[in-house]
């Protein structure tokens, strides 16, 4: 900011207590009234505004022409003057403080500078601007390190972590449309690439969460099975991959099996999806129950069920073959009494009964 455009003279600092103190305070209001709305943005046609104030009252701290001491009274009062003017104080004291920190001659008073930012407790937008080194180095934080940690933790879920939207309590109005839109009456007007336009203005206009409106048109073609080639249509013109609708379907077998739920509709929706060549068998599998290994096992325990239970069965037959054996040719033998007497009696339940001895 340095330049010939300036609003005080040395003369202004040696004399501050006599007349440099009410000229500051008289070129400081006089600059608030002429732009009150935008006091802190510099204008192009106009060399003398507040911010260059700002920087002359604190680079004269910085140079060693005036004290701390005979600022901060000043300052304090100035913040009360307009609701902007601390943050425009941290903003000018920012690129002083880059100055101070390449410029030998001006850091010796660096620590001045910042003892009088510290002390108008303005800490908060202070720690919004100022490097975190001079954060650090002057004690406006305790811990750097735990500081910084916090502030990437900070940036990160404002810039970087997607919003979600919850169907029940946020952005009702658009996951509605989205649904009357999916189960509306299916006629030649209503097309996939008709309804793809829709879902995206949808999702651009309530910023609805694009997984969400995917795991909705799963369950419309959960729904209407009937209906399978537009919802095929529909998948093949929206913009997600394979691994995706499967995770989705294998998050709703998970749920339906620990619920209890009927399973019918979502292996319908399965195996359209696999006849359209939108999902492969490979993609889903990993998600089907039971796993591989228990299905051996249980096909071993059946198998060993089988087996005794034949065992069961050929023991009685083998019982009546050598009781007949013995029987002399000619005479009536006990399985033949029994069977006359079981003739009322249906056949399921007389080859039980007990031969009569």
């Amino acid at each position: 900011m340095a330049g010939s455009h300036r609003l005080f003279t040395l003369e202004t600092w040696k004399n501050w207590a006599k007349s440099g103190k009410a000229e500051v305070i008289q070129t400081i209001k006089q600059l608030l009234k002429e732009d009150s709305d935008n006091p802190g943005l510099s204008q192009p046609s106009v060399c003398k505004d507040l911010s260059r104030g700002l920087y002359e009252i604190l680079s004269a701290v910085l140079r060693g022409s005036l004290t701390r001491e005979h600022v901060r009274p000043l300052l304090a009062e100035m913040l009360n003057w307009h609701p902007d003017l601390a943050s425009q104080l941290v903003e000018v004291a920012t690129l002083l403080d880059l100055e101070a920190s390449t410029i030998d001659r001006l850091s010796r008073n660096r620590e001045q500078l910042m003892m009088l930012l510290k002390s108008l407790d303005i800490d908060k937008m202070m720690k919004e601007r100022l490097e975190i080194e001079t954060l650090g180095d002057y004690g406006i934080v305790k811990n750097k390190k735990n500081f910084h940690t916090k502030q990437i933790k900070v940036k990160t879920k404002l810039f970087y972590k997607q919003q979600k939207f919850n169907l029940l309590r946020e952005e009702t109005e658009g996951y509605a449309k989205l649904v009357t839109e999916l189960n509306q009456e299916i006629t030649e007007r209503v097309t996939p690439q008709s309804i793809i336009q829709v879902i995206r203005s949808l999702i651009g206009g309530f910023n609805l969460d694009p997984n969400r409106v995917l795991d909705l048109i799963l369950e419309s073609l959960e729904a209407r099975p009937s209906q399978h080639q537009f919802y095929t249509g529909l998948l093949n013109q929206y913009p997600c991959e394979s691994a995706t609708i499967s995770e989705l379907l294998g998050f709703k077998l998970n749920n339906y099996a620990s619920n209890g739920k009927d399973t019918k509709g979502i292996y319908t929706t399965i195996a359209l999806l696999i006849q359209a060549n939108i999902l492969q068998l490979s993609d889903i599998y990993s998600w089907l129950t039971p796993e591989d290994s228990s299905m051996i096992e249980c096909h071993l325990k059946e198998e060993n069920e089988a087996k005794e239970i034949g065992v069961q069965f050929t023991k009685p037959t083998q019982g009546l073959s050598s009781e007949a054996t013995r029987q002399p040719s000619g005479t009536t033998t006990s399985q033949e009494i029994q069977r006359c007497q079981c003739n009322s009696i249906p056949n399921a339940a007389c080859a039980w009964t007990t031969p009569v001895p």
